[in-house]
């Protein structure tokens, strides 16, 4: 998908409870409580549950 989005400049839309598919994010869209949040650069899971 990171090549897609690389070659193609597409952009692709992953939606997922499971927060190990995280380290193929560039960006991690997070809805908690009604409140959309936002983590860039995420290296790991434990970056997401902060």
């Amino acid at each position: 998908m990171l090549e897609l989005n690389q070659k193609y400049r597409v952009a692709v839309v992953m939606v997922s409870h499971d927060l190990t598919l995280n380290q193929y994010a560039q960006r991690v869209y997070q809805i908690k409580d009604g409140v959309l949040t936002v983590k860039v650069g995420v290296e790991n899971v434990e970056d997401c549950l902060a």
